[in-house]
């Protein structure tokens, strides 16, 4: 019995110690593929005005529809085309309410097989195509993030660098840090669980709107639940936090200042 209990032991230890099943995270979607999705988003708002004003408060809520379309795979770069095919977003302050809809809005980009845009070949925002802002519309590709070049095990972490871009020649660069949480099975689909933080500081100039500097800071963290073997994410979740302090000139020739802090969930789900 001593003997069994110790080859038991040894057993084991040996299944712990062998190296997890490992994993190479990729987006290889066929042509024709056609995911969809739900995001719906709440969030609250909260405005210190200056110069002894009132504090502001609003909050918001909603939900945007979307439709991903494989058009073409040549060489590992996938021609998608996204659609906001609708969705609402209500607004509450105080006693304004506002109710406004979606427009629908279109964009083709290609994407290499890490999940990065590549190149906006089009884009419509819905108020019509073309920049938006002084934005250039390939300059959202680096504020995709990518899978990592190597396999993962649970556990692993990887690193990446997202810049959203804000116009005028103005960006946010953002430090993202994601962990394989898991391998695990969700609606029948073989998931991989990874979650994602992103955050970091920002300077705006405002003058050229007749406003001052801002600056600010952003952090977020989100759930993903990635479908590996058909390249479809299933869900994501998440909380982003932002906090800006904008400096503005008063009446009296001083500086007063404005601090906007918001908090918004984000919920993504695949439309089956």
């Amino acid at each position: 019995m001593r003997r069994t209990a110790v080859w038991l032991t040894i057993l084991l230890w040996t299944i712990v110690c062998l190296p997890a099943h490992a994993i190479k995270l990729r987006y290889t979607p066929k042509k024709g593929d056609v995911v969809k999705h739900k995001t719906t988003i709440t969030g609250s708002t909260t405005m210190d005005m200056p110069m002894g004003q009132s504090t502001m408060n609003m909050t918001m809520n909603g939900y945007i529809t979307t439709t991903e379309k494989v058009l073409d795979v040549k060489d590992n770069t996938f021609t998608v085309e996204t659609t906001v095919t609708g969705g609402n977003m209500a607004t509450n302050m105080g006693t304004q309410q506002q109710s406004v809809a979606v427009p629908q809005s279109r964009m083709v980009a290609e994407m290499d097989d890490r999940g990065r845009i590549t190149k906006v070949i089009e884009a419509d925002t819905g108020t019509g195509a073309g920049p938006m802002g002084g934005v250039d519309y390939n300059d959202f590709a680096e504020f995709s993030a990518a899978f990592p070049d190597d396999d993962l095990q649970v556990n692993d972490t990887w690193k990446d660098q997202m810049k959203l871009p804000l116009g005028e020649g103005q960006e946010i660069t953002l430090t993202a840090n994601s962990r394989l949480l898991q391998l695990t099975t969700l609606k029948g689909r073989k998931v991989a669980k990874i979650r994602s933080s992103f955050q970091g500081p920002f300077t705006m100039d405002m003058s050229a709107q007749g406003g001052g500097t801002v600056d600010g800071h952003i952090k977020a963290q989100f759930v993903t639940y990635y479908d590996y073997e058909n390249s479809v994410y299933v869900s994501s979740t998440g909380t982003v936090t932002l906090t800006m302090n904008m400096a503005m000139g008063d009446p009296s020739g001083g500086t007063s200042n404005m601090t906007t802090k918001s908090t918004t969930k984000i919920n993504v789900k695949l439309v089956q």
